[in-house]
């Protein structure tokens, strides 16, 4: 049991260890990024939503800040649909929720606010809400420490696993789920 334990503990740090470094490479992603966005609204806007997705998604799987940001607000607000995301035990609010998540603290401040409010609103089942959003704030946009904030909104079920939407959008990629649009 002692060696289970340590095992667990081993893994645990690996892993934030593993999500602070990919904290720090989307920030200098974010300071280096050539990321269209006129040409990814462009596709949006003209009903190619498939295409905008695969536009954006390896920059969000990366890190990249402003395309995660980008990608969180479309899913939001159904300009992007993501098809069959029941079928995978997902939802879009959950999805876009984890995306602001990640980029907590090194996102706009509009996006981060945004965050905050949805945490705090009826969207979210309360009181976890208002944990999390105390979590985030203490955390003060810490990798380490948001990322401890996202495990505790997964165990509760606020927010999506990344690595299953990664698998997801990974079948996106190889046409197995369609993107489709919505409002625009």
């Amino acid at each position: 049991m002692k060696d289970k334990n340590a095992f667990l503990k081993i893994l645990h740090v690996s892993t934030l260890t593993i999500a602070l470094a990919c904290d720090v490479l989307g920030a200098l992603a974010q300071n280096n990024s050539d990321f269209d966005e006129k040409a990814f609204v462009k596709m949006v806007r003209s009903g190619k939503c498939d295409d905008a997705f695969r536009s954006i998604w390896h920059r969000v799987a990366t890190g990249e800040v402003k395309p995660t940001e980008i990608l969180s607000y479309y899913i939001e607000n159904n300009k992007i649909v993501l098809d069959d995301l029941n079928k995978y035990d997902m939802s879009d609010r959950k999805i876009s929720l984890m995306l602001q998540m990640k980029i907590f603290g090194r996102g706009s401040r509009g996006s981060d606010n945004r965050l905050m409010r949805r945490l705090l609103s009826p969207e979210i089942m309360q009181p976890g809400g208002k944990k999390i959003g105390a979590c985030l704030a203490a955390s003060k946009g810490s990798g380490e420490a948001v990322q401890e904030c996202i495990e505790n909104a997964q165990a509760v079920g606020i927010v999506d696993d990344f690595m299953k939407f990664y698998f997801y959008a990974d079948k996106a990629m190889n046409d197995a789920v369609i993107v489709q649009c919505g409002r625009n």
